[in-house]
């Protein structure tokens, strides 16, 4: 009887049954990182396990790694320090604050914006902070008044899309003055980092 062959830790495994194995079961890794090293080319439909984000299983779909029930868990969060140019009426990227992920069509996918937004102009001025696409264009939209001249206001802000189209899609944060005179930005430093954050939660 032909003696079956041991499978060692960490090392290529090379014979078809422990392949079927593999791609069946759920595989365990420190990191995404990890994975990707370790396991190269998964299957459609694998299984992993990342230590690093505990309570989460996800799956090899349409050649990326997705949540297996996504509810919450971020594909794709962008945070910058590093503040950003002041504007007028001038629709102006937010530094730092745009993310490219694969997405998959008919999904739900969730942005939460959140930072602090400084006015030159109290009462008279608002901002306008908008999530768009890679050309612009606004997914959503919305307007926050200018309460206190040069003192940051807290803000998130929340959305909701339908992806139509599978594939590498790109979102980011832009802002300009909506209304008054004066200038507007979205501030943020190593205290107080502003954040994208974008979530799959689901199909309809």
């Amino acid at each position: 009887m032909a003696l079956t062959p041991n499978v060692v830790a960490n090392a290529p495994i090379l014979s078809s049954w422990g392949n079927e194995i593999r791609n069946r079961s759920v595989q365990v890794f420190a990191s995404a990182a990890e994975r990707t090293s370790q396991w190269p080319s998964p299957p459609e439909g694998a299984p992993s396990y990342l230590v690093d984000t505990p309570g989460v299983t996800w799956v090899y779909s349409s050649s990326t790694w997705r949540p297996s029930a996504a509810r919450g868990v971020p594909v794709a969060p962008a945070l910058t320090t590093a503040g950003m140019t002041p504007t007028d009426s001038t629709v102006v990227d937010v530094p730092g604050l745009s993310v490219t992920f694969n997405a998959l069509a008919g999904r739900y996918y969730r942005y939460t914006v959140c930072g602090h937004f400084v006015g030159t102009v109290a009462t008279t001025d608002s901002i306008r902070l908008r999530v768009t696409n890679s050309g612009g264009t606004a997914i959503a939209s919305w307007d926050h008044w200018v309460l206190f001249t040069n003192v940051g206001t807290l803000f998130t802000v929340v959305a909701t899309e339908l992806i139509a189209a599978a594939g590498s899609t790109t979102r980011k944060v832009r802002v300009a003055r909506q209304t008054g005179t004066g200038t507007v930005q979205v501030f943020s430093d190593a205290t107080r980092p502003a954040t994208l954050i974008v979530e799959e939660i689901g199909a309809p």
